[in-house]
């Protein structure tokens, strides 16, 4: 890394959509951050959220045309970040919100540990509890190693980012995340979350959330074993959960209204995820 490198601010891009009153929060708080950063809006729309922006002059909006999702708007975000000098950039959910020291420690732990292509803080959402994404895999340099990251806030490490590629598309929205750095770890890369650093999110606005991670947990099983095996499996454990619930249902045990909504998610998931195995749908990352 040059001094040239260093001096520059910082290149976050924040995935929006639908929510202009929550990213207009979120770039609030990523542009006190006590590092110079540069920050970007990636606009998926809709047209009425566009047009309710009302971003600060110092945020630069980035349009997509229409809904990419996040891991399409995610691409456009990082084909301008490669564009420049930065060797790290941040890619974030539209509600993300920082501590201001916190993408300066996230920054501080990459330059110490150069194994890791991926990074990011704990993350919490609602007030509630931080919650760690993957599983926890020991420690490194005073970084836990992690298997996945979460999306809502992710720095990423240039030289990664051109060994591995761009998010995949497939995913839209959910899991894309994991997919990610499944593929980083896979090449060698170590993704992890760095000790004392919190994002927190304000929500979500996908009222399919549930069903789409239910079908994007097939083709993220499948992309990363290489067969359909993992997929079928997937499959399998949701005919079980649904016959699970649906006795439950019947016998009035537990609560009712959960037992629904997991039969309607498993049932999303095999109806969308069984076309997946079938095809076999193992396509390569979109190019650089």
């Amino acid at each position: 890394m040059t001094r040239e490198t260093e001096r520059q601010p910082l290149p976050v891009y924040l995935i929006h959509w639908n929510a202009p009153d929550w990213v207009r929060s979120a770039t609030d708080s990523i542009l006190s951050s006590d590092i110079p950063v540069s920050v970007s809006v990636v606009d998926n729309g809709p047209p009425e959220a566009t047009a309710a922006l009302r971003l600060s002059e110092r945020v630069r909006v980035l349009p997509t045309g229409g809904n990419l999702g996040y891991a399409g708007g995610a691409n456009v975000a990082l084909r301008d970040w490669l564009d420049g000098p930065s060797d790290w950039c941040v890619v974030g959910a539209h509600d993300l919100h920082v501590q201001p020291s916190d993408l300066r420690k996230l920054v501080e732990a990459g330059k110490r540990a150069p194994s890791f292509g991926i990074l990011g803080p704990g993350t919490t959402e609602h007030g509630g509890r931080p919650y760690w994404s993957g599983r926890y895999l020991g420690e490194s340099g005073g970084i836990e190693k992690r298997t996945a990251m979460s999306g809502t806030c992710l720095l990423l490490r240039r030289q990664c980012i051109r060994d591995i590629g761009l998010f995949d598309t497939q995913f839209e929205s959910y899991c894309e995340d994991d997919e990610l750095c499944a593929r980083a770890r896979r090449s060698g890369w170590s993704v992890g979350r760095v000790p004392g650093t919190y994002s927190h999110g304000i929500g979500n606005q996908a009222g399919d959330r549930n069903y789409r991670i239910a079908k994007n947990r097939v083709l993220l099983a499948m992309k990363s074993s290489g067969s359909k095996t993992a997929g079928l499996k997937v499959l399998l454990f949701y005919a079980r959960s649904i016959v699970s619930s649906s006795t439950k249902l019947v016998l009035g045990r537990g609560n009712q209204l959960e037992h629904r909504q997991t039969i309607s998610d498993r049932w999303y998931g095999i109806r969308h995820g069984a076309p997946l195995l079938w095809k076999r749908m193992q396509s390569p990352p979109p190019a650089l």
